[in-house]
């Protein structure tokens, strides 16, 4: 599934050399070159769109709005610094891991200031990030490509699930099949029946009569 980051270390080229706002002289500290860098690691794939401020990457189809966070997912912030155009920049980061009690951890840049990095942020407090001011939280968006990799991990659960099923129901269908015919042959079927007057019964008939008689003359 989805490694978390946790620290800093190993920021390979997705942040860097591969990076377009890095190329493009826009590189860390940055929080839409730290975005575009995470998500690019996470799908190990460029990510399908460059430019716009942290608060134009909502507007992009290819990030869905989500109702709750999920890992990979990014969160989105409104208000913050302006650019050169007065126009005011937002902020984004990404989430790395999500909590029972609703708060998330969420790693980071800052254009012009911090490098990276991580925090815990609680939907109690709108999750306001510490030591930031002028930001409104928007809302948790999903890229394509990270959305794709759940969807994988999905059908390969439902693919092992059904495998497992069948298997059940084929280890089932085993147990209750009937014995072949011939273990069903009552022990008599087959065998020849012993008549009467049969040559091989003969001596023993005889035997019996002279008995009898014997018994009946000693009677008398």
């Amino acid at each position: 599934m989805i490694t978390e980051r946790r620290s800093e270390d190993n920021l390979g080229d997705w942040y860097y050399n591969a990076n377009p706002y890095f190329q493009r002289g826009y590189g860390l500290p940055n929080c839409t070159c730290y975005a575009w860098g995470r998500l690019s690691e996470i799908c190990n794939a460029p990510v399908t769109f460059y430019g716009g401020n942290a608060i134009m990457w909502a507007n992009r189809p290819e990030m869905k709005q989500i109702p709750s966070p999920k890992v990979g997912s990014c969160i989105i912030y409104s208000g913050g610094i302006t650019d050169s155009l007065g126009r005011l920049c937002g902020h984004i980061g990404v989430v790395e891991h999500c909590y029972d009690d609703g708060s998330i951890d969420v790693s980071m840049s800052s254009f012009g200031g911090y490098m990276w990095r991580l925090y815990r942020i609680s939907p109690t407090d709108a999750y306001h990030i510490p030591d930031s001011y002028g930001l409104s939280f928007v809302g948790f968006f999903m890229y394509d490509g990270v959305q794709a990799i759940y969807d994988q991990e999905a059908r390969i659960q439902q693919e092992k699930k059904e495998a497992a099923y069948n298997q059940l129901q084929k280890s089932v269908e085993l147990r209750s099949i009937q014995p072949v015919d011939d273990l069903l042959i009552p022990y008599y079927k087959n065998k020849e029946k012993v008549y009467i007057n049969s040559i091989d019964a003969l001596p023993m008939v005889i035997c019996i009569v002279l008995l009898l008689l014997k018994k009946l003359l000693n009677f008398r």
